[in-house]
């Protein structure tokens, strides 16, 4: 969990910078409800925690790196390294957002531990008042994540919904 005092660092550093409305820099942290995709009633989801930051290289793109801990059943979690596209709105109040990710993650289930390749797609929409760099949003996001063992494929798929705030 030492994604949280990173980001919190990044976020004081950005807003305190003199130019930060015009840094190519921005970042978000949301938190949400994970639950597996194969679960018929999505009942048995937990909590889930993801941090970005991303770097400005078009007028609506940005490449970044996210991080992120997703718990979808009782005693089944993930957490992921991944390499992350957005595309956003790049002005006004209402902001939707688009994003595409390609990374690593780890599975630990009841002691039996997987690290596999996964991709991640997801959206959504950030309200930033009077157009300001501060914003509050809300997302869906998709986790797949697979490698093949001995056993056959192992993974998981993983449904998220988030809210949180983002900075531009």
């Amino acid at each position: 969990m030492r994604l949280i005092p990173c980001l919190l660092v990044a976020a004081v550093y950005l807003s305190g910078n003199a130019a930060s409305a015009q840094t190519p820099w921005s970042a978000a942290l949301y938190g949400g409800y994970a639950t597996g995709v194969d679960n018929s009633d999505y009942a048995s989801g937990s909590v889930a925690l993801i941090g970005d930051v991303y770097r400005r290289i078009g007028r609506t793109t940005a490449l970044g790196v996210e991080v992120g801990y997703q718990k979808y059943e009782s005693e089944t979690s993930a957490r992921h390294l991944a390499g992350v596209l957005r595309l956003r709105s790049s002005g006004g109040r209402w902001r939707p957002y688009a994003m595409t990710g390609l990374g690593l993650y780890h599975f630990r289930q009841t002691g039996d531990d997987l690290v596999a390749p996964g991709l991640s797609a997801g959206g959504g929409l950030e309200l930033h008042p009077n157009a300001g760099p501060l914003g509050i949003g809300v997302g869906a996001r998709f986790d797949l994540a697979a490698n093949i063992t001995e056993d056959g494929p192992l993974g998981a798929a993983i449904l998220t919904l988030m809210v949180g705030l983002s900075y531009r």
